[in-house]
């Protein structure tokens, strides 16, 4: 695949972790290491499938993980006390740069609830017509990893041929980005999972996803879930930020 994709504001590894560690309900200060390490590797490897330019960064935990998860798995005869000692001291600093990390992005989190409600105290008047449309869209944003989750259960549940027919040469990231904002001028919001329906193979239902992370990298859509893990809507950003 030529589009290859690279966006400066998606999460690194820490928001990675984090996101395993909320999504399976693990305890941060007894994590199962070797658990945590495949499930990491299952989004590193979905990632390189689609392209997306991974940071230096995530290559380094996932060496980290990899040595824990080794030395997990050795009896706890086979160890010295030295390799005992330097595994707990791993451990306890993957966990306080997870917990220090965890309490950074609630600040954040907390910051940019604010700043909204600030903006709202002083904006103008949002006509009657379009709080319910307003309320409905202030949800929580869906990030990077919440969006290869939702495409890691499509591809399982949706049975596409694997050979790309010569007809596939002419489906481009570009034609995608228009045909989802044509679908969005005439509709409110469309369903994450609804885009893929009609793919004819896995690599167009690739694309349409490449599509769609462009379009958020131009912020010209708002991804969106009404609570943790659950659907991902799709809206047109009325308020686009400067690139």
């Amino acid at each position: 695949m030529e589009y290859r994709v690279k966006l400066d504001f998606f999460e690194g590894p820490l928001d990675l972790l984090l996101h395993l560690i909320r999504k399976n309900e693990f305890d941060i200060f007894d994590i199962p290491i070797a658990r945590l390490t495949d499930e990491y590797f299952q989004y590193i490897e979905l990632m390189q499938e689609l392209d997306i330019n991974i940071a230096g960064e995530f290559l380094v935990y996932a060496s980290t993980l990899m040595y824990l998860k080794s030395r997990s798995l050795l009896p706890a005869n086979e160890k010295t006390e030295e390799q005992i000692i330097e595994e707990e001291e791993e451990l306890q600093i993957l966990k306080e740069k997870l917990v220090e990390y965890e309490k950074f992005k609630q600040a954040a989190t907390e910051l940019a609830r604010r700043q909204r409600e600030e903006n709202e105290l002083f904006s103008k008047e949002v006509p009657p017509e379009l709080v319910k449309e307003k309320q409905e869209e202030q949800s929580i944003e869906a990030n990077l990893f919440d969006l290869l989750d939702a495409f890691a259960i499509i591809l399982k549940e949706i049975s596409k041929p694997e050979t790309i027919d010569i007809l596939d040469d002419e489906v481009t990231v570009n034609e995608k980005i228009t045909a989802i904002l044509d679908i969005l001028k005439k509709h409110k919001k469309i369903s994450f999972s609804s885009l893929f329906y009609k793919a004819r193979t896995r690599y167009e239902m690739v694309v349409i996803f490449l599509a769609l992370l462009e379009l958020i990298r131009l912020r010209e859509i708002m991804v969106k879930q009404r609570a943790a893990f659950g659907e991902i809507w799709i809206y047109m950003n009325s308020v686009r930020a400067p690139l």
